[in-house]
C-alpha cells in the first residue's frame, strides 16, 4: 500500500535527523486510530516521539508543539 511506503520512507528519514520528515510522520501517525490492545504509550501515540524530536530540533516549531500538547493532554486524560 502507498501509505505504508510512505510511512516508511520518512521514518527513515526522520530517523537521520530531519526534522520536517518527523514531523509529516508523526501528522500521518496522529491520524491513524490508536490500537486497541496496545501496551505501551508509543502503540497509543505513536506521534509523540516524532513530534518531540521535532520540537526538539527546532523549540520554535509551533507545527509540532500545538500537536505534541495536545498529545500529551490526551495522555493526561486517559
Amino acid at each position: 500500500m502507498e501509505i505504508e511506503k510512505t510511512v516508511t520512507l520518512l521514518q527513515t528519514v526522520a530517523e537521520a535527523g530531519d526534522p520536517a520528515a518527523a514531523r509529516e510522520l508523526a501528522r500521518l501517525l496522529c491520524l491513524a486510530p490508536p490500537t486497541a490492545d496496545g501496551e505501551t504509550l508509543e502503540d497509543l501515540w505513536p506521534g509523540e516521539r516524532w513530534l518531540r524530536m521535532a520540537l526538539a530540533a527546532d523549540p520554535d516549531d509551533s507545527t509540532s508543539a500545538n500537536p505534541l500538547a495536545a498529545s500529551l493532554t490526551q495522555q493526561i486524560d486517559a
